[in-house]
């Protein structure tokens, strides 16, 4: 929760000057589709295999939105999600299954943050 504080008010601040970059706008849509597919695995065996594919989305879009000058809010922002990500499967790896409220509300909060993300980058 104390990620998702300091994710709205970094991208409500920080979304001045930027250019709208259409492959990257889809690449937050198929992350927040991921997030929701976690979202209704958990408690499911396939939650581990569907949090491996969000962490790889994730860090595919850190990489490019960090290396765009114009917009390393999102690069902050994404970084913050893809932190959650990284969270939630330490806890999955050093037990057999974390509790479906845990993984609810840790992509509750994911889904928050990527729609904020997408909605200010529709601002742009």
């Amino acid at each position: 929760m104390k990620h998702l504080i300091l994710l709205l008010p970094l991208l409500l601040v920080s979304c001045v000057n930027l250019n709208f970059d259409s492959g990257e706008y889809d690449r937050y849509i198929s992350i927040k589709e991921q997030i929701l597919i976690v979202h209704t695995s958990c408690g499911t065996p396939n939650v581990v295999n569907n949090l491996e594919k969000l962490h790889t989305m994730l860090e595919h879009q850190l990489q490019y939105s960090t290396h765009r000058v114009q917009n390393t809010y999102f690069a902050k922002s994404t970084s913050i999600i893809n932190n959650m990500v990284i969270d939630m499967q330490s806890r999955y790896k050093h037990k057999v299954s974390a509790s479906i409220g845990y993984c609810k509300l840790k992509t509750n909060d994911m889904l928050v943050g990527t729609s904020i993300i997408i909605q200010e980058m529709g601002k742009l």
